[in-house]
């Protein structure tokens, strides 16, 4: 079991720290709607990045770390399409259809 780190490995991990920098800076602001869903988005991008960036660099015969990783990452994948919706409804206050 082990990794070898490529090019797009490093971008997806680059993107991670983003997110990671973007949610907190949006945690601060926290008292408005929309920085919350932000904030739950962009954690959302940051576990699909992270699991992405090990799942695209594992190197293993039985393909186990890529099915652990695809499944950590189907959390990033199925949480941030959800909080961008919320996002975006609190960004043009449609408070009548939630």
């Amino acid at each position: 079991m082990g990794y070898q780190f490529h090019t797009i490995s490093w971008l997806l991990l680059v993107t991670t720290l983003i997110s990671i920098l973007v949610a907190f800076v949006a945690w601060q602001r926290r008292s408005m709607l929309v920085a919350k869903y932000l904030t739950f988005m962009e954690c959302g991008v940051a576990v699909w990045a992270f699991s992405s960036f090990f799942k695209t660099s594992a190197v293993d015969l039985s393909h186990i770390l890529i099915l652990i990783w695809s499944q950590i990452s189907y959390l990033g994948i199925t949480t941030t399409p959800l909080f961008y919706f919320l996002l975006a409804l609190a960004y043009g206050r449609h408070y009548r259809f939630w």
